[in-house]
């Protein structure tokens, strides 16, 4: 089973709710369409903005987002493929032949390897950032905030951060502690 991906909308830099779609929905629905226009949902994976369609009932909200994000409706249907063409030297398509099987599968099984070993904290640190520029681009103290998150100096980042509006303040601790949890940094 797969762990379902996780969301926090704020408003005024306010945290209104955090959890999976489902609880961000049934939280918030139904708002006013000015209320809805005030939200930033963001994608606590990814740090980027999830615009959620607020049409209809909760449960069709609830549906409709978890198809957006799941990519239907683009590429193939059973995998969520998107076509793009990619250029190789000839060395390199002859080495992807070789292989006995496509060359789209043989160069998605070498990025999923490759994205395996990836520096283990790079992802949440740039989750933390698009949510920090999100979130807190206009207050003081940004720019050297993410200078620090991406120095690993923990410390100085949760002081910049200590100085921000209550929910911010507590939910950016809470993020860069999980980040320097991760095991890179320093000691």
């Amino acid at each position: 089973m797969t762990k379902q991906p996780t969301f926090v909308a704020f408003r005024d830099h306010r945290l209104l709710a955090r959890g999976t779609v489902e609880d961000i929905v049934r939280r918030l629905h139904p708002r006013s369409a000015s209320e809805q226009a005030e939200l930033r949902l963001l994608d606590e994976t990814t740090g980027r903005v999830v615009d959620f369609d607020w049409r209809g009932s909760a449960d069709d909200i609830v549906v409709r987002t978890n198809e957006q994000l799941a990519g239907r409706g683009r590429g193939r249907p059973k995998l969520g493929v998107e076509s793009r063409e990619i250029t190789l030297l000839p060395r390199h398509w002859h080495w992807l032949d070789e292989k006995g099987r496509s060359a789209s599968a043989t160069l998605r099984n070498l990025i999923d390897q490759a994205m395996g070993e990836a520096e283990p904290n790079h992802v949440s640190i740039d989750a933390l950032y698009w949510q920090m520029s999100t979130l807190a681009g206009d207050l003081p103290g940004f720019e050297e905030a993410t200078r620090n998150l991406y120095a690993f100096d923990w410390d100085a980042a949760e002081r910049i951060v200590s100085t921000w509006p209550e929910d911010l303040s507590r939910y950016f601790i809470e993020r860069l502690h999980a980040a320097a949890n991760t095991g890179r940094g320093p000691s």
